[in-house]
């Protein structure tokens, strides 16, 4: 029993650094709210942990993509209940939570959370004039400014990010190929 345990609280524990931040993403897709997202993950996370100590969960992580998927509805219908919102928009939600785009959106979270993960490897300063650049639309002249350092230190940091997510996409590619 007690090494049972022990093996099933390494696999949580692998199961939470693979798939905490694409379930968050998978979340945030359904409710549009990051704090909500988080929550209802961890809870999900929560509610596994309670489970497998009493059965065997075959999949653990189709378990928490469905978990978070009907906890996200029923976060969503919590709001609209509160809210009072047409019924015409709550079918548009449900329609939306039974569809397809599940599937996509599940995709599109693990993508999204390997661009992260890539992005979190770079060196700090590195990955905050690279955001500052892509994701805020700054010009090179502007982050130089604000961080007071010269274009040219700028522009090194950027051509260093885009080497190293270069190298990060190449490795994730030919992983992928590995399995045709």
């Amino acid at each position: 029993m007690q090494k049972r345990w022990k093996e099933r609280k390494k696999d949580i524990e692998l199961l939470f650094r693979q798939h905490y931040r694409p379930l968050c993403l998978f979340a945030l897709h359904l409710i549009n709210d990051v704090a909500s997202a988080e929550d209802i993950v961890m809870d999900c996370y929560l509610k596994l942990w309670t489970k497998w100590k009493e059965e065997e969960i075959k999949n653990p992580k189709s378990y928490l993509y469905i978990a978070v998927r009907n906890a996200c509805y029923d976060h969503n219908q919590a709001i609209n209940n509160n809210t009072n919102v047409s019924i015409e928009n709550e079918a548009k939600a449900i329609e939306h939570l039974l569809s397809d785009d599940l599937l996509l959106a599940e995709e599109q979270a693990c993508i999204e959370a390997k661009v992260w993960t890539a992005l979190d490897s770079l060196p700090p300063k590195c990955r905050e004039i690279f955001l500052m650049s892509k994701r805020d639309g700054m010009s090179y002249l502007e982050i130089a400014e604000e961080l007071q350092l010269s274009v040219k230190t700028v522009e090194a940091q950027i051509t260093k990010a885009y080497k190293r997510l270069r190298k990060y996409a190449q490795r994730f590619y030919h992983f992928l190929l590995s399995f045709f």
